[in-house]
């Protein structure tokens, strides 16, 4: 593996797909909770039509830069890269595709990374 992502380089607004059949994707917003913690707000659309709002926590696996969905195992974004990265579901069966489309706005707040700067 590389160099670990730091939280606080993934805020902002994102759209997230299954590869190669996007029946499902969303769009939602990513904030940092800690350095091993995200946030996400938004809406997935299941079949491109039914909008199914959404609050989501992941929690960093130790030692990559994979994040579970704390209700769901087998839903894992990978941040890699600060702007398109591509990693596969927990099962192996589906890809999974992030891509930023605009960077956070980072008032602060209180929330994010500890030692963050």
């Amino acid at each position: 593996g590389g160099e670990l992502t730091r939280t606080n380089s993934t805020e902002g607004c994102w759209i997230a797909t299954l590869v190669p059949i996007p029946w499902i994707w969303a769009i939602y917003y990513n904030t940092p909770v800690s350095p091993d913690r995200l946030r996400g707000n938004g809406i997935a659309f299941l079949l491109c039509c039914i909008p199914l709002p959404f609050e989501e926590h992941r929690t960093r696996i130790p030692g990559t830069n994979r994040f579970p969905h704390e209700g769901d195992g087998n839903n894992v974004l990978t941040y890699d890269n600060p702007c398109l990265n591509c990693g596969m579901t927990n099962d192996q069966k589906s890809g999974l595709l992030t891509c930023r489309i605009c960077i956070g706005c980072g008032g602060g707040g209180g929330e994010g990374e500890i030692g963050g700067g």
